[in-house]
């Protein structure tokens, strides 16, 4: 993890899309955005483990 500690939007970010047709779905820096945000929302709800 990066030694950047600023927050995550629970908004989804540009590059979410589940259109393959649309360029943004194949550009892996916005999948890493995406991937990041949802990996720091699921680590801080944590609902599955109760």
């Amino acid at each position: 993890m990066e030694a950047n500690q600023s927050r995550i939007s629970y908004m989804p970010t540009d590059g979410l899309t589940y259109n393959p047709s649309d360029p943004r779905y194949w550009n892996e820096n916005e999948l890493k955005k995406e991937i990041e945000r949802t990996f720091e929302i699921c680590h801080g709800c944590r609902m599955c483990f109760k």
